[in-house]
């Protein structure tokens, strides 16, 4: 293709260009840019050549993504059938380190090596010194080595061993990563004293001597890797080190998570050869120099192009999308660890990712470009949020109230349910870290993964339907904390002055009068560690409740009997925690948590008498009815209140 040279004046900028907008709310055709640039609009001679990569034989309709990010959104519509798309985002940019052209839409990029060796080490230093300079609330003040961190002095003293700290104040790094399904080398207590005398360089997976050859390459000589550096048979001390997780990867100068790396054999320094997955098969390093811009200074701006990486599943930019769906980011351990990290790289597949408190950053510079919309996924967003408020006391929203950390809270709740765990005796422990500096701002008593002061709301929680109802085969938790079951949802809401409010990000509706009140609730932790597994539980309520016996005239009957219908629905309207063959429902009581029968909204436990302990009971479902069910407003009115203890 050839390169135009495009002489820059002010006068060679149609006035009505269609890229001088705001923002897009139609596509624009490509055949009107054609003639904008046939009329002398060098804006859009310069999107027509960015676009002249696309395959032939479809009509083309572009979108400007955002003001003044260079990105262009094409959709090709094939020209034969009229149906079917494909599309591709390109984005327009200069070489860092080159003439900056005099066209703001056009923002600075950067081509990703081949090989992640050639610049890695340029790159973070880079990061890590522009953070250290600019960003105060990542700093970590004194912060003291853990327990035990491996010593990897550096490439001339190549003795690696466990070493025992004492309080030493260092800086160390910290790895995030899959164990896999293979042998990950550990610390036992079989091979303890020969970790502390040394360990060999050669016998490490390549997670871990990669791990190793950036914490000697930036300079520090201190590595926590949670394989090496707790001792993985020995109980008591796992409870206490991983006990310690908030302090460990808060406290860390940098946090690496090998994200591309499945098992600790895979490494994460090199760069897999293989194109990233966009609509059209693209490789996001393939840049083509699409302009040369004559700046009114006479000098030479070159302008270049790239398909970026896009979400198919979103249409957005896929950098969240990479960190999201990596390997590593489907393991449960790491949801607290990406949280509490000051500073983290993401090693993806294609290119390295840093975040840190303040801001986010990537090799090709394409998340500079479009930051906004880069953290615009939910699940990507949920853990920004959660880092900021639990590292700073608030969320990236400048929400107010006091209800914030535990809506957030319940968000990642709703996340972790979905990440996998090797021991799903983990799943309390996992999260540990993260309830003790939730605490530390004030979050109140922790009771098997909720919080007290937001108790009532949190009962409001039931199993995905898109997944199969299930128990776990030991004991995780109360029957009312979501950890006693598995795919749990979480209710977005909030209680004010005896109200039950709706509530998101722009959304606060009142919805229903508060009817249960709670008299006592604990829980007795499982080993030392206050905020990990726990071994007994209970919760006392007092509310309005009901018992019916379901057996009579068949629901699906249309039963002239008002009652019939009231529980026929009520049944309609249960979201089960466990079995159906576990439960006898002629032996189920109703608790009625909140309501408003006039609108016909209502929630509610569904509880069964324990088989273990006497006038107690468990829960089993939740009832959750819709807007406007007014024919159940009836089952719980006039009903009588009670006392329930449910373990």
């Amino acid at each position: 293709m050839e390169v135009p040279l495009i002489a820059w004046s002010t006068n060679s900028v149609s006035q009505s260009c269609w890229l001088n907008t705001p923002r897009m709310k139609k596509a624009r055709p490509m055949d009107d840019i054609r003639r904008e640039a046939d009329d002398g609009c060098l804006q859009c001679v310069l999107v027509c050549h960015a676009c002249s990569r696309y395959e032939p034989g479809y009509d083309l309709n572009v979108f400007v993504k955002k003001q003044d990010n260079g990105l262009l959104w094409v959709i090709g519509t094939d020209k034969q059938s009229g149906f079917g798309h494909k599309d591709v985002t390109y984005q327009l940019y200069y070489p860092i380190g080159t003439q900056r052209p005099e066209w703001n839409f056009v923002k600075p990029g950067r081509i990703s090596p081949r090989s992640r060796q050639e610049e890695y080490i340029q790159r973070i230093d880079e990061w890590v010194g522009s953070c250290m300079s600019s960003h105060p609330e990542c700093m970590v003040q004194d912060a003291e080595l853990p327990y035990r961190v491996l010593f990897v002095g550096d490439a001339a003293n190549n003795h690696i061993y466990l070493y025992i700290s004492q309080h030493q104040v260092a800086p160390y790094v910290a790895l995030s990563h899959c164990w896999g399904n293979s042998p990950v080398l550990q610390t036992t207590t079989a091979n303890f004293a020969e970790h502390r005398n040394a360990i060999s360089f050669q016998s490490l997976p390549k997670n871990f001597q990669h791990a190793i050859t950036i914490t000697r390459s930036i300079g520090l000589q201190y590595l926590w890797i949670d394989s090496l550096c707790i001792v993985q048979d020995d109980k008591a001390d796992w409870e206490i080190e991983s006990s310690k997780m908030a302090s460990i990867y808060n406290d860390a100068y940098l946090v690496l998570a090998a994200s591309q790396a499945g098992e600790s054999s895979d490494g994460f320094l090199q760069r897999k050869d293989v194109e990233f997955q966009t609509t059209q098969q693209l490789d996001p390093t393939n840049s083509v120099k699409v302009a040369l811009i004559k700046n009114q200074d006479s000098s030479v701006s070159e302008i270049y192009s790239r398909p970026i990486s896009v979400d198919p599943t979103m249409g957005k930019s896929a950098h969240r999308w990479k960190i999201t769906t990596s390997p590593l980011n489907q393991r449960g351990w790491v949801l607290q660890e990406n949280i509490l990290a000051r500073r983290i790289i993401h090693f993806t597949e294609s290119e390295m990712i840093w975040e840190c408190v303040q801001c986010l950053k990537c090799e090709c510079m394409e998340i500079e470009a479009d930051e906004a919309e880069a953290t615009h996924w939910s699940g990507f967003n949920i853990v920004r949020n959660a880092r900021n408020a639990t590292l700073h006391g608030k969320d990236c929203l400048e929400a107010q109230t006091p209800n914030d950390l535990y809506i957030q809270w319940r968000k990642l709740i709703d996340l972790y349910g979905r990440l996998i765990l090797t021991k799903d005796t983990d799943r309390l422990p996992a999260l540990s870290g993260l309830a003790k500096l939730c605490q530390s701002h004030g979050t109140g008593k922790y009771l098997a993964g909720i919080w007290e002061n937001d108790l009532m709301v949190s009962l409001v929680w039931y199993t995905r339907l898109d997944k199969p109802v299930r128990r776990w085969p030991e004991y995780m938790a109360p029957s009312w904390s979501p950890f006693s079951a598995g795919y749990m949802k979480r209710y977005d809401g909030l209680i004010e002055a005896g109200y039950w409010y709706c509530q998101d990000e722009d959304y606060h509706k009142k919805v229903a009068e508060q009817k249960a009140h709670i008299l006592e609730a604990q829980c007795i932790p499982a080993g030392s560690d206050p905020t990990g597994a726990v071994k007994d539980g209970y919760l006392i309520l007092r509310g309005p409740m009901r018992k019916d016996n379901p057996d009579g005239p068949d629901c699906s009957w249309p039963a002239s009997d008002e009652s019939y219908l009231e529980i026929c629905t009520i049944w309609d309207s249960v979201f089960w925690d466990r079995p159906l063959e576990e439960v006898d429902r002629s032996e189920v009581l109703f608790f009625l948590l909140c309501a408003d029968f006039d609108k016909g909204y209502f929630k509610a436990l569904c509880l069964l008498p324990s088989q273990t302990e006497s006038e107690c009971y468990i829960r089993v479902a939740l009832v959750d009815s819709h807007w406007g069910e007014t024919e159940m407003a009836g089952f719980f009115r006039n009903t009588e209140e009670g006392t329930v203890k449910i373990i």
